[in-house]
């Protein structure tokens, strides 16, 4: 395994713009699979995941069918691919 000095992580499309294939991800697959019904994806616009787990525990209109662990672990299957697919800006 190599070594690094450090290590950045970008969360705010700074170097990496990844929030275009998030919202995509999330709206096609992660939400799909997390909420029965219609993805209310606005609702979860610039949040965490566990916030946005937790906005979604809120919500009369919102049926979740997968628990907070289940919920964080779509976001990590997809954050491998998220991040070796976008080009540096």
């Amino acid at each position: 395994m190599p070594e690094y000095d450090a290590v950045l992580f970008d969360m705010d499309g700074v170097t990496v713009d990844t929030a275009a294939r998030w919202r995509e991800l999330e709206e096609d697959e992660i939400l799909p699979e997390a909420v029965a019904g219609e993805p209310p994806i606005e609702e979860i616009r610039a949040l965490s995941v566990s916030d946005s787990y937790d906005h979604l525990e809120t919500l009369e209109s919102v049926e979740l069918t997968v628990s907070a662990a289940e919920y964080d672990e779509l976001y990590d299957d997809h954050a491998a691919t998220v991040y070796q697919e976008t080009e540096l800006l």
